[in-house]
């Protein structure tokens, strides 16, 4: 399976769970892919840093750019998985520490 078809699902699991599943996920993403969400990560991060300005949260980030982020070349979205993908990129802009080389294996 690609690294984009592994959906860590919301509110199924205790947040350390999340957290560990969701550090298996970045572990096997290509290098090149992993530096480019990294950055993308980073960047929806300041911009929910602003959100009492510019009314972007995490969760209203997470809706535009999740299906955006974990688009495949031969993979159907189906709209059953696109809460899952929304809540995995709302996990990892909230989370964006697990993105910090010091929190990874790479």
């Amino acid at each position: 399976k690609q690294w984009y078809q592994r959906r860590v699902r919301g509110n199924d699991f205790p947040v350390e769970v999340r957290t560990s599943l969701c550090k298996k996920v970045l572990d096997n993403i290509p290098s090149v892919n992993y530096c480019c969400l990294r950055q993308i990560v980073l960047f929806l991060n300041k911009v929910v840093s602003e959100s009492a300005a510019n009314k972007m949260t995490s969760q209203n980030l997470s809706i535009v750019m999740g299906p955006n982020l974990t688009w495949g070349r031969h993979t159907i979205t189906t709209l059953s998985d696109v809460n899952n993908i929304n809540m995995f990129c709302q996990f990892l802009i909230d989370n964006k520490r697990l993105l910090d080389r010091e929190n990874n294996t790479r």
